[in-house]
């Protein structure tokens, strides 16, 4: 095994190692470690997804864990909180588009990786919120 994928393994294994038993990355924005940001959260779920074939199989990796309590923080309309507690609940009452689509990049590629079509389900309400919520300009 080359030495950058041996030191990717070890990263991964420490951050491992801090994850809550809810599959929560603790530590993982800068700017509020307690309340993290959607898009930061997004990022370190993404790195495992990406991390797992020098690691483990995506299914059972802490981003597994927390791409599937992510699941879980849509809301009908498609709005997903901009940063989350802990528990995996709103720790805010507005929504970060960036974050919503790094979020549903996450699920595709969870879907494409474990082959489970239930990844995409919450994708066309999350989009739709962000595209019907972008500023005019952005469109």
């Amino acid at each position: 095994m080359p030495a950058y994928t041996q030191a990717a393994a070890r990263n991964l294994a420490a951050a491992a190692r801090v994850r809550h038993e809810n599959g929560w990355l603790p530590d993982c924005c800068l700017t509020d470690s307690q309340r993290p940001l959607l898009h930061t959260i997004a990022y370190a779920i993404r790195g495992f997804i990406e991390g797992a074939g020098c690691w483990e199989t995506p299914g059972s990796s802490p981003g597994g864990i927390g791409r599937r309590a992510s699941l879980g923080c849509v809301a009908l309309d498609g709005s997903m909180p901009g940063r989350l507690a802990p528990d995996w609940s709103a720790a805010a009452s507005w929504s970060c588009l960036t974050g919503q689509a790094q979020i549903a990049g996450v699920w595709f590629a969870a879907s494409r990786a474990d082959r489970e079509a239930r990844w995409l389900e919450p994708v066309p309400a999350v989009l739709q919120f962000s595209q019907d919520h972008a500023e005019p300009h952005q469109r």
